[in-house]
């Protein structure tokens, strides 16, 4: 994960961000928070149980 975000982050000439979004099952947020990312909203989307 540093290593992504490093290579974002210091390759310039190649991006441009301002952030990094992921789309995780619950399970796997304390991962990304454990990484330094940040739970922006919790959205449950009743349709995927059709």
């Amino acid at each position: 994960m540093d290593m992504i975000k490093d290579f974002l982050y210091n390759e310039q000439s190649r991006s441009a961000f301002r952030f990094i979004t992921v789309d995780a099952y619950l399970s796997a947020i304390p991962f990304y928070e454990k990484n330094g990312f940040k739970l922006l909203s919790l959205v449950h989307d009743r349709r995927s149980k059709i």
